[in-house]
């Protein structure tokens, strides 16, 4: 697991955390662990990049 960002989250507030995964059976597994699924669908990051690139070589992956 790779990633990370820093934000203004007051501490008084559960933070939220959320995953991509690049293989679909994976996804139950995300859900299970308590991570929000994302729905970003912007400009792609490393992030990204790595998920695709270990996809593309058969390596399952996930991103939190």
């Amino acid at each position: 697991m790779i990633g990370g960002t820093y934000n203004y989250i007051p501490h008084t507030v559960p933070p939220v955390v959320s995953a991509l995964y690049n293989q679909e059976e994976m996804k139950e597994e995300v859900i299970q662990a308590g991570l929000a699924l994302t729905e970003y669908a912007g400009p792609v990051s490393i992030h990204t990049f790595v998920l695709d690139a270990a996809r593309k070589r058969g390596f399952a992956r996930l991103n939190g």
